[in-house]
């Protein structure tokens, strides 16, 4: 499994709570082909101990259109099922290595818009 970071787009201040967001995607090259591959979304939310992944339904998001995706999972799906594992396995990678998101992993925190 190789990871391919792609593109990031910052926006806001959120006009709940003042915050930034960003934005990031990527890819998992895994030598599987369209039939095999589903969707899975996440988003980073700040709760009162830190930072945590959350999985969201992926049929709201524009890429469950792509034709790089069979199937777009909900958080039913994921939640308690063994792709759960993978899921943050997945996330913790991104965590500790993606330099797109550097200023929240590596102890800067959020920043206010």
């Amino acid at each position: 499994m190789r990871l391919e970071t792609a593109g990031a787009k910052d926006s806001g201040p959120c006009g709940c709570c003042g915050n930034m967001t960003r934005k990031a995607w990527g890819y998992v090259h895994d030598g599987t082909t369209r039939a095999d591959r589903v969707l899975v979304s996440m988003e980073l939310r700040w709760m009162p101990n830190g930072p945590s992944f959350v999985v969201i339904d992926a049929a709201t998001r524009p890429v469950s259109e792509s034709n790089l995706v069979g199937r777009a999972l909900a958080r039913a799906d994921v939640i308690g099922h063994p792709i759960a594992d993978q899921v943050f396995e997945l996330a913790d990678v991104v965590w500790v290595s993606d330099e797109r998101i550097a200023e929240i992993t590596q102890g800067s925190g959020r920043t206010k818009g």
